[in-house]
Protein backbone atom coordinates (compact mmCIF):
# COMPACT_ATOMS: atom_id res chain seq x y z
CA UNK A 1 0.00 0.00 0.00
CA UNK A 2 1.30 3.37 -0.98
CA UNK A 3 1.93 6.04 1.58
CA UNK A 4 -0.80 8.42 0.41
CA UNK A 5 -3.05 5.00 0.99
CA UNK A 6 -2.33 4.08 4.09
CA UNK A 7 -2.92 8.01 5.34
CA UNK A 8 -6.35 7.93 3.98
CA UNK A 9 -6.61 4.41 5.76
CA UNK A 10 -5.42 6.36 8.96
CA UNK A 11 -8.00 9.17 8.52
CA UNK A 12 -10.63 6.99 8.00
CA UNK A 13 -10.10 4.90 11.03
CA UNK A 14 -10.05 8.13 12.75
CA UNK A 15 -13.35 9.64 11.71
CA UNK A 16 -15.47 6.54 12.19
CA UNK A 17 -14.18 5.93 15.40
CA UNK A 18 -14.95 9.53 16.26
CA UNK A 19 -18.58 9.04 15.08
CA UNK A 20 -18.75 6.27 17.27
CA UNK A 21 -17.78 7.89 20.35
CA UNK A 22 -20.04 10.93 19.34
CA UNK A 23 -23.04 8.74 18.61
CA UNK A 24 -22.64 7.01 21.96
CA UNK A 25 -21.92 10.62 23.85
CA UNK A 26 -24.08 12.42 22.08
CA UNK A 27 -23.20 16.55 21.12
CA UNK A 28 -20.81 18.33 23.21
CA UNK A 29 -23.08 19.47 26.40
CA UNK A 30 -26.00 17.61 25.87
CA UNK A 31 -27.27 15.89 28.89
CA UNK A 32 -29.89 14.73 30.88
CA UNK A 33 -30.94 17.50 33.16
CA UNK A 34 -32.67 16.56 36.58
CA UNK A 35 -36.39 18.73 36.43
CA UNK A 36 -38.89 19.82 39.20
CA UNK A 37 -41.71 21.71 38.21
CA UNK A 38 -44.59 22.79 40.74
CA UNK A 39 -47.99 24.05 39.80
CA UNK A 40 -48.70 27.85 39.52
CA UNK A 41 -52.19 27.11 38.55
CA UNK A 42 -54.41 24.51 37.03
CA UNK A 43 -57.42 22.42 36.92
CA UNK A 44 -59.72 19.68 35.43
CA UNK A 45 -62.93 19.98 33.71
CA UNK A 46 -64.87 16.88 33.95
CA UNK A 47 -68.78 18.05 32.10
CA UNK A 48 -69.57 20.99 34.42
CA UNK A 49 -67.85 20.30 37.09
CA UNK A 50 -64.10 22.07 37.75
CA UNK A 51 -61.56 20.43 39.84
CA UNK A 52 -58.94 22.98 40.70
CA UNK A 53 -55.80 21.19 41.75
CA UNK A 54 -53.63 21.97 44.52
CA UNK A 55 -50.42 23.79 45.40
CA UNK A 56 -48.76 20.80 46.82
CA UNK A 57 -48.96 19.50 42.77
CA UNK A 58 -46.44 19.05 40.72
CA UNK A 59 -43.70 16.72 38.36
CA UNK A 60 -39.78 15.62 38.87
CA UNK A 61 -38.00 13.47 36.48
CA UNK A 62 -35.80 13.99 33.45
CA UNK A 63 -35.41 16.10 30.27
CA UNK A 64 -33.37 15.45 27.57
CA UNK A 65 -31.61 18.66 26.25
CA UNK A 66 -30.40 17.04 22.88
CA UNK A 67 -33.43 15.19 22.22
CA UNK A 68 -36.06 16.57 24.42
CA UNK A 69 -37.59 13.31 25.60
CA UNK A 70 -39.38 13.83 28.99
CA UNK A 71 -39.65 11.43 31.24
CA UNK A 72 -41.25 11.70 35.05
CA UNK A 73 -43.60 11.38 38.02
CA UNK A 74 -46.93 13.35 39.05
CA UNK A 75 -48.02 14.11 42.43
CA UNK A 76 -50.58 15.55 43.56
CA UNK A 77 -52.41 15.43 47.01
CA UNK A 78 -56.18 15.46 48.04
CA UNK A 79 -58.71 18.44 47.85
CA UNK A 80 -61.25 18.80 50.65
CA UNK A 81 -64.90 19.91 49.72
CA UNK A 82 -68.53 20.00 49.93
CA UNK A 83 -71.56 18.92 47.62
CA UNK A 84 -74.74 19.80 47.95
CA UNK A 85 -77.16 17.17 47.24
CA UNK A 86 -81.10 16.57 46.83
CA UNK A 87 -81.46 12.52 46.00
CA UNK A 88 -81.76 10.17 47.88
CA UNK A 89 -82.16 12.84 51.01
CA UNK A 90 -81.39 16.65 50.89
CA UNK A 91 -78.22 17.28 52.75
CA UNK A 92 -74.31 18.53 52.18
CA UNK A 93 -71.58 16.10 51.45
CA UNK A 94 -67.59 16.29 52.56
CA UNK A 95 -65.68 14.50 50.46
CA UNK A 96 -62.35 14.81 49.48
CA UNK A 97 -60.77 14.88 45.38
CA UNK A 98 -57.17 13.65 44.52
CA UNK A 99 -55.70 13.51 41.05
CA UNK A 100 -52.91 9.84 41.33
CA UNK A 101 -50.57 9.54 38.28
CA UNK A 102 -50.81 5.68 37.45
CA UNK A 103 -48.33 5.86 34.53
CA UNK A 104 -44.98 8.14 34.12
CA UNK A 105 -45.20 11.70 32.48
CA UNK A 106 -43.69 10.97 28.87
CA UNK A 107 -43.27 12.52 25.87
CA UNK A 108 -41.37 15.25 24.24
CA UNK A 109 -40.29 19.10 24.44
CA UNK A 110 -38.01 20.49 21.73
CA UNK A 111 -35.16 22.37 23.09
CA UNK A 112 -35.44 24.26 20.50
CA UNK A 113 -38.66 25.35 20.17
CA UNK A 114 -40.25 24.64 23.42
CA UNK A 115 -43.31 22.89 22.11
CA UNK A 116 -43.93 19.52 22.74
CA UNK A 117 -46.54 17.02 24.07
CA UNK A 118 -47.03 15.36 27.56
CA UNK A 119 -49.15 12.61 28.67
CA UNK A 120 -49.92 10.43 31.52
CA UNK A 121 -53.00 8.37 32.48
CA UNK A 122 -54.65 8.80 36.08
CA UNK A 123 -57.21 8.08 38.48
CA UNK A 124 -59.64 10.42 40.25
CA UNK A 125 -60.24 9.07 43.43
CA UNK A 126 -62.87 10.73 45.11
CA UNK A 127 -63.61 9.89 48.72
CA UNK A 128 -67.48 10.32 50.11
CA UNK A 129 -67.04 10.90 53.71
CA UNK A 130 -69.66 11.70 55.44
CA UNK A 131 -73.69 13.46 55.28
CA UNK A 132 -74.98 16.77 56.63
CA UNK A 133 -78.44 16.42 56.90
CA UNK A 134 -79.57 19.53 59.42
CA UNK A 135 -76.72 22.37 61.33
CA UNK A 136 -77.74 20.56 64.75
CA UNK A 137 -77.40 17.43 63.71
CA UNK A 138 -74.45 15.26 63.69
CA UNK A 139 -72.72 14.21 60.38
CA UNK A 140 -73.81 10.68 59.28
CA UNK A 141 -70.52 8.58 58.29
CA UNK A 142 -70.44 7.08 54.65
CA UNK A 143 -67.26 5.96 53.81
CA UNK A 144 -67.31 5.09 50.13
CA UNK A 145 -64.26 5.70 47.71
CA UNK A 146 -65.32 6.22 44.31
CA UNK A 147 -62.23 5.94 41.27
CA UNK A 148 -62.77 6.99 37.92
CA UNK A 149 -60.16 4.76 36.06
CA UNK A 150 -57.61 4.67 33.68
CA UNK A 151 -58.26 8.40 32.27
CA UNK A 152 -55.89 8.89 29.24
CA UNK A 153 -54.66 12.80 29.03
CA UNK A 154 -52.65 14.00 26.47
CA UNK A 155 -51.43 17.82 26.77
CA UNK A 156 -49.78 19.89 24.20
CA UNK A 157 -46.88 21.82 26.04
CA UNK A 158 -45.29 25.27 25.62
CA UNK A 159 -42.17 25.62 27.38
CA UNK A 160 -40.51 28.98 28.06
CA UNK A 161 -37.23 30.33 29.95
CA UNK A 162 -34.49 28.27 28.35
CA UNK A 163 -31.70 30.87 28.52
CA UNK A 164 -28.31 31.62 29.14
CA UNK A 165 -28.87 31.53 33.24
CA UNK A 166 -31.01 28.31 32.69
CA UNK A 167 -30.37 24.58 31.50
CA UNK A 168 -34.17 23.86 31.50
CA UNK A 169 -37.47 25.43 30.83
CA UNK A 170 -38.70 27.18 33.89
CA UNK A 171 -42.22 27.36 32.59
CA UNK A 172 -44.62 24.68 31.14
CA UNK A 173 -48.03 25.99 29.70
CA UNK A 174 -50.28 22.76 29.01
CA UNK A 175 -53.61 22.20 27.40
CA UNK A 176 -55.29 18.90 27.26
CA UNK A 177 -57.27 18.10 24.23
CA UNK A 178 -60.48 16.39 25.01
CA UNK A 179 -59.89 13.25 27.06
CA UNK A 180 -62.09 10.03 27.75
CA UNK A 181 -63.53 9.74 31.68
CA UNK A 182 -65.47 6.51 32.17
CA UNK A 183 -68.18 5.96 34.97
CA UNK A 184 -66.79 5.78 37.92
CA UNK A 185 -66.52 2.72 40.54
CA UNK A 186 -67.37 2.96 44.30
CA UNK A 187 -66.39 0.04 46.93
CA UNK A 188 -67.13 0.69 50.92
CA UNK A 189 -64.27 2.20 53.19
CA UNK A 190 -63.75 -0.06 56.65
CA UNK A 191 -66.34 2.51 57.91
CA UNK A 192 -68.69 2.14 55.22
CA UNK A 193 -71.77 0.61 54.65
CA UNK A 194 -71.92 -2.05 51.29
CA UNK A 195 -75.20 -1.55 51.10
CA UNK A 196 -75.13 2.16 50.31
CA UNK A 197 -72.05 1.53 47.91
CA UNK A 198 -74.36 1.24 44.55
CA UNK A 199 -77.11 4.12 45.39
CA UNK A 200 -73.64 6.67 46.15
CA UNK A 201 -72.45 5.14 42.67
CA UNK A 202 -75.25 5.79 40.77
CA UNK A 203 -75.20 8.91 42.22
CA UNK A 204 -71.84 10.30 41.42
CA UNK A 205 -71.97 9.03 38.42
CA UNK A 206 -75.24 11.09 37.45
CA UNK A 207 -73.77 14.03 39.60
CA UNK A 208 -70.75 14.64 37.68
CA UNK A 209 -72.32 12.98 34.05
CA UNK A 210 -70.13 9.81 33.15
CA UNK A 211 -69.05 8.81 31.23
CA UNK A 212 -67.85 11.56 29.12
CA UNK A 213 -65.81 12.75 26.83
CA UNK A 214 -66.82 17.08 27.66
CA UNK A 215 -63.62 17.41 29.01
CA UNK A 216 -60.58 19.17 29.57
CA UNK A 217 -57.42 21.12 31.47
CA UNK A 218 -54.93 23.68 31.61
CA UNK A 219 -51.78 23.42 33.64
CA UNK A 220 -48.77 26.30 34.21
CA UNK A 221 -45.74 24.89 36.10
CA UNK A 222 -42.98 26.86 37.14
CA UNK A 223 -39.51 25.21 37.97
CA UNK A 224 -38.78 24.85 41.57
CA UNK A 225 -39.41 22.67 44.39
CA UNK A 226 -43.20 21.16 44.75
CA UNK A 227 -44.57 22.15 48.39
CA UNK A 228 -45.64 19.43 50.72
CA UNK A 229 -48.95 18.51 51.36
CA UNK A 230 -51.43 21.30 53.69
CA UNK A 231 -51.21 19.65 57.06
CA UNK A 232 -54.53 17.38 57.68
CA UNK A 233 -57.70 18.00 60.06
CA UNK A 234 -58.94 15.30 61.78
CA UNK A 235 -62.62 15.41 62.84
CA UNK A 236 -64.51 13.12 64.46
CA UNK A 237 -68.01 11.78 63.22
CA UNK A 238 -69.51 9.63 65.56
CA UNK A 239 -67.75 6.75 66.17
CA UNK A 240 -65.62 6.99 63.29
CA UNK A 241 -62.39 9.94 63.24
CA UNK A 242 -61.70 10.72 59.91
CA UNK A 243 -58.26 12.31 58.44
CA UNK A 244 -57.95 14.77 55.18
CA UNK A 245 -55.98 17.32 53.91
CA UNK A 246 -56.81 20.90 54.56
CA UNK A 247 -57.08 22.49 50.87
Amino acid sequence: MSTRGRTAAKVTGVAAAAALVFGVMGPAGAASQIVEYRLDEGSVTINETVYTLPASTGITGTWDDATGDFTGEFQSSAVASQQEVTSPVVGTIDLTTEFVGTTDVTGNVDPATGDGTLGLTMNVVITIQSLSTAPDAPPVTLDQICTISNVPVSYSVTATGLGADSEIFTNLALDAAPFNAPAATCVAGPAGNPALTPIIEANINTTVGLPTDRTSSALTFVAGAIPPPPPSTTTTTGVTTTTTATP
